[in-house]
């Protein structure tokens, strides 16, 4: 059952969807619906950013050979290609977040994170490319994308913000999300994975 959390992120990325799909259709496309946010330096393999219409699209798996298939979206979102034996699918629903940063008892955000990047890090050793997407891959896939950069190339919130913006500049956390971030960003320098700002 989705909650308010869920219901803003929904609106939010209708909204970008609505502006985006109308540059795209214009002169001036400013993005695909998926990016390569981190090629990995051993296997090549890619990882993309992207909308619903990336993780949908069997085109685009085929052609960009993404099978791996992480879905930053409320529980009960379609994992499309599902029943296909050559598809890997990680649910991620972010928006849980939301709920468990304010329970009581100290949670981890980057404990939570681990999850999804032990199955990216899994799909990237094997030399297969993933795709990270949410509705329309702005704020729960890039807010995901944004750690992951940070996780990969110990980097801070701020930096890795930019690096991701740079690959797919719709990516915009926003609200609880870029707490989520400055949060796994103090983690990661306690554990002393990232340096200072």
């Amino acid at each position: 059952m989705m909650g308010g959390n869920d219901d803003a992120f929904i609106q939010a990325a209708h909204q970008v969807r609505k502006q985006s799909e109308a540059k795209i259709r214009g002169a001036y496309a400013v993005h695909q619906h998926a990016d390569v946010i981190y090629e990995d330096p051993t296997t090549k393999a890619k990882v993309y950013c992207g909308n619903i219409e990336a993780a949908q699209s069997r085109e685009f798996h085929t052609t960009a050979k993404v099978f791996h298939i992480i879905n930053c979206q409320e529980e009960g979102s379609a994992n499309f290609h599902e029943a296909d034996r050559n598809y890997s699918y990680y649910r991620f629903p972010i928006t849980k977040w939301g709920g468990m940063m304010h329970s009581p008892g100290k949670r981890r955000v980057t404990d939570f994170f681990m999850q999804p990047f032990n199955f990216i890090d899994s799909a990237l050793k094997d030399g297969h490319n993933c795709l990270i997407h949410c509705l329309a891959g702005a704020h729960r896939a890039g807010t995901t994308s944004v750690a992951f950069l940070m996780y990969k190339h110990g980097l801070p919130y701020p930096n890795a913000l930019r690096m991701a913006q740079g690959y797919r500049s719709i990516i915009g956390p926003f609200s609880w999300l870029i707490e989520m971030l400055q949060q796994y960003e103090r983690e990661l320098m306690d554990e002393g994975r990232i340096g200072g700002k």
